[in-house]
């Protein structure tokens, strides 16, 4: 059987061998060989999988490296209180406190000016759009002072707050720069 046929100035192939490839090509899934039926590492492009990618449940705990998710890499809002798990307080408000009662707003989250008042030397109140777990204050810039924040107590003229903070030093209430931190 000859493959090769003379005609018309130029070599023709048979069709015969030309149906022939056409076949085996077709018999084998076209032109790429699947050499196993597992996806392996070195068979994917860096940054080709995609969520849509992954089955529900497929990425767990012992998955992820240590310290593979990170801040920079979470979507803000991403993690709520819920998400921190039993025993993981965090702070919801934080503000600097000056003596007159005006709050630093540079230094601040959550508590607007508005919410501290100073009704009377060395009592500050709080007013938050939501009710506290607790709180802690600590003196600013001055050590001699000693405080006490309460979320049931007014120390005077704090009815209807959810914070009350009383300033002393030696000689009684005083008028007092403080960090408040509310959870």
């Amino acid at each position: 059987m000859k493959i090769f046929r003379k005609g018309k100035g130029r070599i023709q192939l048979m069709a015969v061998v030309v149906l022939a490839a056409v076949v085996s090509i077709g018999a084998w899934g076209g032109p790429a060989i699947a050499t196993h039926l597992t996806v392996r590492t070195g068979d994917i492009v860096n940054g080709q999988v995609k969520t849509p990618d992954l089955g529900k449940g497929a990425v767990t705990r012992p998955k992820v490296a240590n310290q593979a998710i990170n801040s920079p890499k979470l979507k803000d809002g991403g993690v709520l209180r819920k998400d921190l798990g039993n025993g993981v307080v965090a702070a919801r408000a934080l503000a600097l406190v000056n003596a007159d009662g005006t709050v630093d707003a540079a230094r601040s989250k959550n508590i607007a000016a508005s919410a501290v008042t100073n009704p009377q030397t060395g009592i500050y109140c709080v007013d938050l759009p939501f009710t506290p777990l607790s709180a802690q204050t600590t003196p600013h810039a001055n050590i001699n002072t000693t405080m006490n924040v309460s979320l049931a107590f007014d120390f005077g003229g704090c009815a209807g707050t959810e914070v009350s903070i009383s300033t002393r030093n030696s000689t009684g209430l005083v008028d007092r720069a403080f960090m408040i931190v509310i959870f």
